[in-house]
């Protein structure tokens, strides 16, 4: 079974701020990385930005407010902004070293790329057509979090609107 969990940002100028913040720091801050994010921008790991702090603020409020079942005692190991215009997608990721592992959807539509979660936990992943997959469509607002050995991967953006999103991990403090 795959481990997931969901949460709705209902307040719009919230996710309007966010998005707006996502933009900028990835100007700011981002480059074309194809490691992780083919064809798209992706912050460097933004923990150590000053200008990054109100961001990562807010996201942790909500985190520790709307995730009860998680333990409230963490800090942010990693923070980045993507942005994935029409044909990006993001590689197969897993940290091994965390708690859990998250996204926040800024801006989205029903062709954006999917979350993809695999059941299989390993540094050695090698996607298999029959591992038990989770496909998880980006919605506006929504945060999913993950256990952070998780092998997870976004899917190609076929919209013609950039997916924008925050992807973080977390570990106890």
């Amino acid at each position: 079974m795959i481990e997931f969990f969901k949460y709705q940002i209902t307040d719009s100028k919230q996710i309007d701020e966010l998005l707006s913040q996502a933009i900028e720091y990835t100007e700011l801050f981002g480059r074309k990385i194809d490691q992780s994010n083919r064809l798209g921008r992706q912050t460097d790991n933004c923990i150590n930005y000053k200008q990054c702090s109100e961001t990562m603020d807010i996201v942790y409020d909500i985190l520790k407010d709307s995730f009860k079942n998680i333990d409230s005692n963490f800090k942010f190991k990693s923070f980045y902004f993507n942005i994935n215009p029409k044909h990006s997608f993001n590689h197969i990721n897993v940290y091994e070293n965390g708690y859990y592992s998250g996204i926040l959807w800024l801006k989205c539509d029903d062709k954006s790329g999917k979350l993809k979660l695999f059941e299989e936990s390993s540094k050695c992943f090698v996607i298999n057509k029959k591992s038990n997959t989770k496909e998880i469509q980006p919605k506006l607002g929504e945060i999913v979090i993950f256990p952070s050995n998780t092998p997870n991967l976004i899917e190609q953006n076929m919209s013609d609107s950039p997916l924008i999103f925050i992807r973080f991990n977390i570990i106890k403090k």
